[in-house]
């Protein structure tokens, strides 16, 4: 069997590796780390000295080089292998290669969650602290994924502090999250909820702690651009739709989180939250041109703050 497993979330890229791992525990277990092609097709084609029963991980192979070695070694693939090609670099699929593992294998693709897949990613670690055997509801579940964003090697790393830091106690709280946060992460988390709030004194104040850490800026636009942007969807819907509840299904998001929403939208005009998003571009373009970050948000704030 040929596995192809990419995509940006490397957690459950390896979580399925742990699976066909046991699934296979009477496999030898080979590994090559961007290996050349030609010696990739002659390790398939060599017999291995312990048992026939063979899992081989390739991980950043180029297809581009070789691939007709490559595809050629495949269709003669001894049945007895199981070969699992993981995330490789600049993934085609307009190949032959990709189309032929498609065919005679499996491809299977592990996204991260995207920015309106709050719930989700809540959901994920209420499932993940249960699998920790500790309870967490689901607004303080909503709260971790703002703190240490979506990403879930960050949220499973959280997840195991706080199981740690907890011990005894069933249940973990919003106060153990912010607890344990590194006061990086609490800094950012804060100074966006000022700019929902349009609270300018916390924001000038909470902006300076961010440049203090020396958070990355560009990162930290990408987040309040998310956020606002689905203070935007949030607004533009209400124009619409009166129930919280209809609006949370067609975003995806929680009932809760929606009313979180609500309650924020109402501090701006859609107008405004439009020219927000206007300028966050604007601002992103001139960071990546090397405009100085301590210069720009004071502006940014000004803006999102003050309209």
């Amino acid at each position: 069997m040929i596995y192809l497993f990419h995509g940006d979330e490397h957690y459950l890229i390896n979580e399925e590796v742990k699976r066909l791992k046991k699934k296979l525990s009477g496999h030898s277990v080979e590994k090559y780390d961007a290996p050349k092609i030609k010696e990739l097709v002659e390790s398939l084609k060599t017999p291995s000295l312990f048992t026939p029963e063979r899992l081989i991980l390739v991980s950043d192979l180029d297809f581009k080089v070789d691939e007709d070695l490559l595809c050629s070694a495949l269709n003669d693939l001894d049945p007895r292998i199981e070969l699992v090609f993981l995330s490789p670099p600049k993934l085609d699929k307009r190949k032959k290669s990709y189309k032929l593992i498609n065919k005679k294998g499996e491809v299977r693709e592990f996204k991260s969650f995207a920015d309106w897949e709050m719930d989700q990613a809540a959901e994920w670690v209420i499932k993940r602290a249960d699998a920790l055997s500790k309870k967490i509801n689901k607004k303080t579940a909503g709260l971790l994924v703002e703190v240490s964003g979506k990403k879930l090697f960050a949220l499973n790393t959280e997840l195991e502090k706080l199981a740690a830091y907890t011990g005894a106690e069933k249940t973990i709280t919003e106060k153990d999250v912010l607890s344990l946060a590194s006061q990086k992460e609490v800094h950012v988390f804060s100074f966006v909820d000022a700019l929902k709030g349009k609270n300018i004194v916390k924001s000038l104040h909470l902006q300076e702690r961010v440049l203090a850490d020396r958070s990355p800026v560009i990162t930290l636009l990408a987040l309040i651009a998310s956020q606002f942007r689905t203070l935007l969807y949030v607004k533009l819907l209400q124009e619409k739709i009166k129930d919280r509840f209809e609006i949370a299904r067609k975003l995806g998001y929680s009932p809760y989180y929606i009313k979180k929403c609500i309650e924020q939208a109402a501090n701006f005009s859609s107008e405004h939250l439009k020219t927000i998003m206007e300028t966050l571009y604007d601002f992103d373009l001139r960071l990546k041109r090397g405009e100085s970050d301590k210069a720009l948000l004071p502006i940014l704030v000004e803006e999102i703050c003050s309209g």
